[in-house]
């Protein structure tokens, strides 16, 4: 991979972070998270792509047939892809006091 790809890989996570912290004007949310957020999306791409690659060993993969990479496509690659982040962010910044100020239930 080279220099080009990855900036391009990465500036359209970086944009995003960037308008919504500036966006955010009443509680804007710590440096520290949005960084580690934009890095867990980065390291969950390898747990994805072995999951994807579980996937395409049970037989989901491209193929002529539509309802077969319609499947690999919305549940192989997206749901793995999208199962992985919610993880990374799940275990790591929901528990955060700083991030998610809840009501408290009384």
């Amino acid at each position: 991979m080279d220099l080009f790809t990855l900036i391009l890989a990465a500036t359209p996570g970086l944009l995003i972070a960037i308008y919504i912290y500036y966006k955010d004007i009443h509680e804007p949310e710590p440096h520290k998270y949005l960084i580690w957020c934009f890095l867990f999306g980065v390291i969950s791409t390898m747990p994805a792509i072995w999951l994807e690659k579980f996937g395409m060993s049970l037989g989901y993969d491209e193929s002529p047939d539509l309802w077969t990479t319609f499947i690999f496509a919305f549940v192989v690659v997206a749901g793995s892809e999208e199962l992985v982040k919610f993880l990374f962010l799940r275990g790591y910044i929901y528990p955060k006091k700083d991030v998610f100020k809840r009501a408290d239930k009384s």
